[in-house]
């Protein structure tokens, strides 16, 4: 008779049972990696809309000195006001970036008409 003496290594239940264990303590890890993620990313959108907006309001408040474009700076964003004119129809627009980034993260725009 051939006597087994201790082998090695794992078995295939034991590996098994040790990535299933594992799996099970990873997904949520990596669940709630992808919802705070998911959250920075619309709070930085709420705060850019904040700051888009107040630019917005304050570029409307003062009709007498719309220039035609104008560069502004604000905490964290780089905010491009612009002023169209049609005619007597105006339009009004900020285009919010992080300061760091080359793509716009939004765009507001109005129509006014002026006498």
């Amino acid at each position: 008779m051939h006597e087994h003496g201790s082998e090695a290594g794992y078995t295939l239940v034991e590996s098994i049972v040790a990535l299933s264990l594992l799996l099970s303590v990873l997904a949520p890890l990596v669940g709630s990696l992808a919802y705070f993620t998911g959250q920075h990313l619309a709070s930085r959108e709420a705060l850019a809309l904040a700051a888009g907006r107040r630019q917005l309001e304050s570029l409307l408040a003062e009709p007498a000195a719309w220039p035609d474009s104008a560069t502004v700076e604000v905490d964290r964003w780089r905010v491009v006001r612009r002023v169209r004119r049609e005619g007597r129809r105006v339009l009004c627009s900020v285009v919010v970036f992080e300061r760091e980034a080359g793509q716009p993260l939004l765009t507001l725009s109005t129509w006014r008409f002026v006498p």
